[in-house]
């Protein structure tokens, strides 16, 4: 493309083409802004800019990444406008926009980015006058595993109206980093709140308007975490009667995992009459 002042963006889906995503060519071909789009699956490259199109601006650098939720780093012109992608695969180009921000004097620019599941990072930089880089090279990162393997049951499946209830979660967290999680659990109808028997670390709370019991703390690997805490079943549920039970954990990484316990039923001893006949002797 020989063109000047023109802008590719925002939304556009640039893919399979049997050369390059984007080209643009001649040194007269300047102030063209390519911005917030998906390039990906194309030939030749995502941006190619030849012959000193677009200024000869440089792509930025991408220098650090965390493995996991943390801040992405790397230089760019100074004050220029650097966006980050992320990538299923490492062939340089820009599937998934995550965002902008700008270098500052220096060059130096970071930005926030949440758990991925996508390891490849690409950036490209657009100065002042809306010349927009190629993409950087690509920056791989280590995704973390998060594996919970967790567990939610009350002490026994047949009660009787009246009795307490003891609800148990256990949390092990065997992947490969620590995981920030909530679990929340409106209690049974038909039950009462007693009180929290056991948390082994972070923090239980009741909320008696809403009969929410929540609970908030970090699964360490390899460490396990027990809660446990009691409700009262109500003295007039009838034979048969089913307690069920769902609880719902969050582990901070856009997944969110229903933890259904094992259902209690209500067994009512009957009454019992005693009639005492007379013995008749003939």
């Amino acid at each position: 493309m020989n063109a000047i002042q023109n802008s590719i963006g925002p939304d556009n889906w640039i893919a399979y083409n049997g050369s390059d995503g984007v080209d643009i060519d001649t040194p007269t071909a300047i102030f063209n802004r390519i911005y917030e789009n998906s390039i990906f699956s194309n030939i030749g490259d995502g941006i190619d800019l030849t012959n000193g199109s677009n200024g000869g601006i440089l792509p930025p650098t991408i220098d650090s990444a965390p493995d996991g939720v943390g801040t992405v780093t790397g230089t760019a012109c100074s004050q220029c406008s650097v966006e980050l992608f992320f990538n299923p695969d490492d062939d340089g180009e820009g599937k998934y926009y995550h965002g902008r921000t700008t270098a500052d004097v220096a060059g130096n620019w970071s930005m926030g980015i949440p758990y991925q599941n996508y390891p490849y990072l690409t950036a490209t930089a657009t100065e002042e006058f809306n010349n927009t880089s190629e993409f950087s090279a690509v920056y791989m990162m280590e995704i973390p595993v998060f594996e919970i393997a967790p567990s939610f049951s009350p002490d026994r499946t047949v009660a009787a109206p009246g009795e307490v209830l003891t609800y148990s979660l256990s949390l092990t967290n065997t992947g490969t980093i620590d995981a920030p999680a909530i679990f929340t659990n409106t209690i049974p109808i038909s039950t009462t709140w007693i009180e929290v028997t056991s948390v082994t670390t972070g923090t239980l709370e009741f909320q008696s308007e809403s009969n929410l019991v929540t609970w908030t703390g970090t699964l360490a690997i390899g460490d396990p975490v027990v809660v446990s805490y009691q409700v009262q079943l109500d003295e007039n549920l009838t034979d048969g009667y089913i307690i069920s039970n769902t609880g719902y954990l969050d582990i901070g990484v856009g997944q969110i995992l229903d933890l259904i316990a094992e259902d209690v039923t209500i067994e009512v001893e009957p009454d019992f009459y005693y009639i005492y006949l007379p013995i008749i002797y003939k």
